[in-house]
């Protein structure tokens, strides 16, 4: 069974996409296959209630566990998959069933049910690999009303800037969502870009670390941190939302302003609204920014996506840590 299982959820159908969607291929991709995924847990607990009664209950608590935390995900899922690939799903749905019905069960052993059940909440507790874990968290309603729940929640993972050279020596944690992906930063000061939805979202995150050649003093970082001096470091076509002095952020002073900006993107102009944190520690600038953007004339959309998001980026500048004042 513990074989079967890890089979059937890796069991993945291709569809081939001929309309256009505002999925790229390798979301529907992890789309189908997460689908798949649930399926074929289905399917498993669907065998062992029927043909091993005397587990019956424990299979159907552990897969209840499950579709507590992750069924409104599915179906989620299944109604984005139905619109925008209409007939195609249709089709994968009827083929995957017909591959999982010739599924063999017949040489399962107690000890493989117990495994099984034993896999199941552990998964129901997040432990499922990617990107199955990673595309349940970004299509749950719940997180997608309230994205800072999802790490209230308990799903996040930390990053630690001394794993790049380009730290010069800086150690800083970070939490981030745990759907969330993290790539290299491509510029010279750019340590780690986070993105929303497993990389193919429209919410990022970055930290940059400059080093300086000398430290400042408290009074000259008080001022490089006011309105006027942090204005200065914003694109010249920016217009300045908010400002907040006299923050902390890792328990050490810093500035935060909100702003909005177009960008030029090849033939696209694209509008950003973004929140960024700066402060001054030992001899380092330490920028911590985050951004939601698309198409500039979706002003609405851009808008309401970074107030949707503004608590959790709140949350994520909370919880940095300066590790190396200790």
């Amino acid at each position: 069974m513990k074989t079967k299982i890890l089979l059937i959820a890796l069991l993945v159908i291709h569809c081939t996409i001929l309309s256009q969607t505002k999925y790229s291929n390798t979301e529907i991709d992890e789309m189908i296959s997460t689908y798949s995924f649930y399926i074929g847990q289905l399917n498993t607990v669907d065998e062992i209630m029927t043909n091993h009664p005397e587990y019956k209950m424990k299979a159907k608590t552990a897969q209840d566990l499950w579709n507590r935390n992750f069924k409104s995900s599915v179906n989620n899922i299944i109604s984005e998959l139905e619109l925008y690939i209409g007939d195609n799903f249709e089709s994968f749905k009827s083929e995957l069933q017909t591959k999982l019905n010739n599924v063999d069960y017949s040489d399962v052993t107690n000890d493989d049910i117990e495994y099984t059940i034993n896999l199941i909440n552990n998964r129901a507790n997040g432990d499922m690999p990617s990107p199955f874990l990673e595309t349940l968290l970004s299509f749950n309603p719940r997180y997608q009303a309230n994205p800072e729940k999802e790490m209230i929640d308990g799903f996040f993972l930390e990053f630690f800037t001394n794993e790049s050279a380009k730290s010069k020596g800086l150690d800083i944690k970070l939490k981030y969502p745990r759907s969330w992906k993290a790539e290299n930063g491509d510029r010279p000061h750019v340590i780690q870009k986070f993105t929303s939805d497993n990389g193919h979202g429209l919410e990022t995150a970055l930290i940059m670390i400059m080093e300086l050649k000398e430290g400042y003093s408290q009074s000259e970082i008080n001022y490089l941190l006011t309105e006027e001096e942090v204005k200065k470091q914003l694109p010249e076509n920016s217009k300045v939302i908010d400002i907040e002095t006299d923050i902390f952020v890792g328990n050490v002073k810093a500035t935060s302003i909100t702003s909005y900006q177009i960008q030029q993107q090849m033939e696209f102009e694209l509008g950003i609204f973004s929140k960024t944190y700066l402060l001054y520690y030992d001899n380092y600038q330490v920028v911590l920014m985050f951004s939601s953007g698309s198409i500039s004339d979706q002003y609405d959309d851009i808008y309401n996506r970074y107030q949707a998001n503004e608590k959790l980026f709140w949350r994520i500048a909370n919880n940095l840590v300066i590790l190396s004042k200790y």
